[in-house]
This record gives structure tokens, C-alpha cells and sequence, in this order.
């Protein structure tokens, strides 16, 4: 009678708190609650369709064709690259034969002095130490999205970390020394 009682507190669905420096996000496990929107139709171009749930969750789908199933091995891939980084946002509920993906909803930021600031240090960490270097027709700033004053880039499936599929990003990885 005790173990079932023991299963029953440890089976109650907990939430993952992410601190990073004196902010900090609750995130859920899963996408739960009902489905309420699309945010933006996937194409056959490889872009990605998202979908927004209640407990504010996007799931972000790739289509199934050899362009959406590459940016979606690109985008883990700079995930796993570059998610110790402050601007990565975490991702949860990986789905490898849907292509999808969630993630916390976060909102476009205000075009301001802080934003370009923090978008050119972005640019800096991502060219000095990972080797990545956006091309100048490329444009960042629509690729960052805030929650609070944390600056998140989004759109990972562009960086050519597996494939190249555009030309918007140059992946030189750097050379580890010994």
C-alpha cells in the first residue's frame, strides 16, 4: 500500500524551471491543453508550420519532403552546437518521425539600442566561437524573438551545421588545437 501511495506522488506532472541569470521560464513537459492556432502554414520550400497550444507551448513541424527533413536535422544540430548559449532557447517533446519540435512561445521585440546591441554581441559569440558567420543579405533581427528582457534566435534550420540548403550562413567549424 505504501509503493502505490510512493507512485502516486512521483507520477504528478511536473514543470522544469531554466534559470538564467536572475530571470527564470517555467517550461512544460509536453504540449497539453487543446490545440488553439496556427501561427504560420509549413510550404514546400522546407519551412516549418507552428502551432500554438494553452499552456503557450509552439510546436514547430517540418514537412516530410528532403528540404523540411534537412532544416530539421539543421536545427538540432545547431541546437546540440549551441545550446549552452544564453540565446538559445530550450526545446522539449523532440518527435524524430513527425520532424517537430516544442517550444516556450516568446514574442517579437522591439526595434531599440538594447535589441541591436544584443543582436551584434549574438553575431559576435556566434562568428568567434563557433565559426558561423551570417551573410549580409541575411537579416538577424527577424529571427530574434524576447520573453521579458531574454533575447532568443530562432530559425536554427537555416545554419548549414549538416546540410547547406541556402545561402544565408557560412559554417566554417573551428579547429580544436592537440
Amino acid at each position: 500500500m505504501g509503493c502505490a501511495i510512493s507512485y502516486l506522488k512521483t507520477y504528478t506532472k511536473k514543470k522544469y524551471k531554466f534559470t538564467r541569470r536572475d530571470l527564470h521560464i517555467d517550461i512544460p513537459l509536453a504540449c497539453s491543453g487543446e490545440y488553439m492556432t496556427t501561427l504560420c502554414r509549413g510550404d514546400y520550400d522546407g519551412s516549418p508550420s507552428r502551432l500554438m497550444y494553452e499552456n503557450e507551448s509552439i510546436k514547430t513541424v517540418y514537412p516530410g519532403n528532403a528540404i523540411g527533413i534537412k532544416k530539421f536535422k539543421n536545427e538540432l544540430a545547431a541546437y546540440k552546437l549551441l545550446k549552452k548559449e544564453d540565446f538559445i532557447q530550450n526545446i522539449y517533446d523532440i518527435d524524430y518521425d513527425d520532424c517537430s519540435f516544442c517550444a516556450y512561445m516568446t514574442h517579437v521585440p522591439k526595434f531599440n539600442v538594447n535589441l541591436i546591441n544584443r543582436v551584434n554581441e549574438i553575431k559576435n559569440i556566434l562568428e568567434n566561437k563557433y565559426g558561423l558567420i551570417a551573410l549580409e543579405e541575411y537579416n538577424i533581427y527577424n529571427d530574434i524573438s524576447v520573453n521579458g528582457s531574454l533575447f532568443y534566435l530562432n530559425r536554427l534550420g537555416e545554419m548549414p551545421i549538416k546540410h547547406r540548403i541556402n545561402g544565408s550562413w557560412i559554417y566554417k567549424p573551428p579547429k580544436k588545437c592537440c
